[in-house]
């Protein structure tokens, strides 16, 4: 591989993300764009407003050797978030992991002067392995992550979110590890998340919205919408990325080996019962309409159940939110003194 280098002119070059709430269809955008497109997105990173929030624990990143530091800690933080999800291959995940930079280090933090072009060349190294000339993250995480965090990180950037309805995501959730199965705490969730997309799309030029339900029914217009906001170029034949591979060894990703489903749009309405469709439309009516979503049925059953979701909500999302905070502090947890725990931990 050419050795990583970069300058001033990174400054000025958007970097390129695909986000959107979890369940959503941004893995399925994000394979679509690597078959047909030249460009590379390994499996989700989640690190970046992580170290951008904690970068001064790391002193003057205009020195090579704190910069090393850094690198060093993102490729543990890594490790950790690959062990710690728990139905994915391991092995298939790191091969389409910026893992797979580990030996080109050395080349990316000379070819960098700051956190930004840090990550930029982080990911121009993970592009030049998979030969592809464009690069982009897709990281979705449960609990909203404003693209302005990004912004602040990266510098310019551009973004493509998707949005799905939030009640066939709520569905979705439940057959998740990391998801939750409270309606309320679903509702707001969703309503957050579509909220901070919002926000950045109002009025601005380096934000696309797409619907998940566009992208099964019209799937190549969908996908070339967004190539071209992204500035991509069409590959001359299709390719299979690692990361399809290496995701559809999870139960809830095994649908990216096959061709997108017209019956993953639209379960609630068979699926959801009547009284959590009408909390949603309770909850996220005016954002359903807003983004051309259908209302929902009328309370059917079930007052005491729905009583009960609305106190129970906080609590119902303790258990995973814990998880979250310790994925948020792990670079703390990495200064005092964790890092060897932590390599045992991604060696069991």
């Amino acid at each position: 591989m050419d050795k990583i280098s970069a300058g001033p002119s990174d400054a000025a070059t958007p970097f390129l993300l695909v986000t959107g709430c979890p369940r959503s269809g941004t893995s399925l955008l994000a394979n679509e764009l690597m078959r047909h497109y030249d460009v590379a997105i390994p499996f989700e990173t989640h690190f970046i407003p992580v170290f951008h929030f904690w970068r001064r624990l790391y002193g003057d990143l205009s020195q090579a050797a704190n910069r090393a530091r850094m690198l060093a800690d993102i490729y543990l933080f890594s490790r950790l978030w690959i062990a710690s999800s728990k139905t994915f291959s391991r092995a298939g995940i790191v091969r389409a992991s910026i893992l797979i930079t580990e030996p080109h280090s050395r080349d990316i933090v000379a070819g960098s002067h700051d956190f930004a072009s840090l990550v930029h060349c982080l990911f121009q190294s993970f592009a030049q392995l998979n030969g592809a000339a464009h690069y982009a993250d897709k990281s979705a995480f449960f609990n909203p992550v404003s693209p302005e965090a990004f912004a602040r990180a990266l510098g310019p950037i551009r973004i493509v979110a998707v949005v799905r309805d939030g009640r066939d995501v709520f569905l979705s959730w439940q057959t998740t590890w990391f998801g939750t199965t409270n309606a309320v705490t679903a509702a707001r969730t969703w309503r957050q998340h579509v909220a901070v997309i919002n926000a950045r799309t109002n009025n601005r030029e380096d934000a696309l919205i797409l619907r998940y339900e566009d992208l099964i029914s019209n799937p190549e217009k969908t996908l070339a919408r967004a190539a071209s906001f992204l500035g991509l170029f069409a590959r001359p034949a299709p390719i299979e990325p690692d990361l399809v591979a290496g995701m559809a060894t999870a139960p809830e990703h095994a649908q990216l080996k096959s061709p997108p489903s017209p019956r993953s749009t639209g379960r609630y309405r068979l699926e959801m019962p009547g009284w959590q469709q009408h909390l949603f439309q309770r909850l996220c009516g005016d954002v359903l309409t807003q983004h051309g979503y259908e209302r929902g049925q009328a309370a059917t059953g079930r007052p005491m159940r729905q009583f009960l979701e609305f106190i129970l909500a906080p609590v119902a999302g303790l258990p995973t939110a814990t998880g979250r905070w310790a994925k948020f502090l792990l670079p703390v947890v990495f200064l005092i003194g964790g890092r060897g725990l932590c390599r045992q931990y991604t060696r069991d």
